[in-house]
C-alpha cells in the first residue's frame, strides 16, 4: 500500500531513480507552522554514515508545493517533494533478470506482472524514507503538543545487542539527553563491534537484519 493512516493519511509516490519522490499528507489541522529545524534534524540523522551505508548522497533537499501558506499549514493536503539527484541506473542493468537477495526485486515483479521500475528497488528502495522521515517529524512536532513522546534505539544486529529499555528508566529527560553517536545505540562500547560486523557482511558481499526498539510516553 502507498496509503497509509486513517485520521491522518499519507500518499508516498516515486522511485527510487525517478525524476522525485514525494508526500502527500492529508488531515493536517490548519494554521500549524512546520518546524523546519526538526524536519532538517531528522533527515541529517537518516543520511548514512561513511563506509557503512549507500554510497549514493543525495541533498536531500525537499519542496512543499501545496498545502502550505503564510508559513501555515492550510488544512488542504501538503504537498512535498524531493528530486532524485544522484542517480545511476547503468548499476542495475546487470541486475534486470536476477533478483537480489534480502530485496523486494521478486515480489515486485510478481506483484506488478513484470512492469515495475527495478531500478534502485524502485518504490520499495530505501530511498522513500526520505519523504517517511519528513513525516514522522511532522507527526512528531504535533505530538509533542499533545505531550506524547517517542524515543527508539537500535537494539540488536546479528548477535550484537544494545541496552535494552526495560533495564532503564526511560522518561523525558532520558530522552532529551540522550546523544547517539556513528549508531543509534545507547551502550557505545559496542560501536566499534557493529562497525566491524558491518564491514564484514559488506565485503562478503552479504546484507544484515536488525531489530529496532521503540517506547511512547504519554499516550491517554
Amino acid at each position: 500500500m502507498n496509503t497509509i493512516g486513517e485520521r491522518l493519511k499519507a500518499t508516498v509516490f516515486g522511485e527510487s531513480h525517478g525524476e522525485m519522490i514525494g508526500i502527500v499528507i492529508d488531515g493536517l489541522p490548519p494554521g500549524i507552522t512546520l518546524d523546519k529545524n526538526l524536519i532538517n534534524q531528522r533527515l541529517q540523522e537518516r543520511r548514512p554514515k561513511p563506509g557503512l551505508g549507500t554510497t549514493r548522497v543525495e541533498p536531500d533537499e525537499y519542496a512543499i508545493l501545496s498545502g502550505y501558506y503564510n508559513e501555515k499549514t492550510t488544512g488542504a493536503p501538503l504537498f512535498i517533494s524531493v528530486k532524485n539527484l544522484d542517480v545511476n541506473s547503468s548499476d542495475y542493468e546487470r541486475l534486470q533478470n536476477t533478483p537480489r537477495p534480502s530485496h523486494a526485486d521478486y515480489p515486485a515483479f510478481l506483484k506488478y506482472l513484470g512492469n515495475n521500475d527495478p531500478r534502485g528497488g524502485g518504490v520499495f528502495s530505501g530511498r522513500l524514507t526520505v519523504v517517511l522521515v519528513i513525516l514522522g517529524a511532522i507527526c512528531e512536532q504535533l505530538l509533542k503538543k499533545a505531550n506524547i513522546s517517542m524515543f527508539s534505539h537500535l537494539l540488536s544486529i546479528k548477535n550484537i545487542k544494545d541496552t535494552s529499555l526495560d533495564q532503564l528508566s526511560v522518561n523525558d529527560e532520558f530522552m532529551k539527553t540522550a546523544e547517539f553517536g556513528r549508531f543509534p545505540v545507547i551502550n557505545k562500547d559496542i560501536e566499534s563491534k557493529l562497525a566491524v560486523l558491518i564491514e564484514n557482511a559488506k565485503n562478503s558481499n552479504d546484507s544484515l537484519g536488525g531489530v529496532i526498539e521503540s517506547t511512547v510516553i504519554g499516550l491517554p
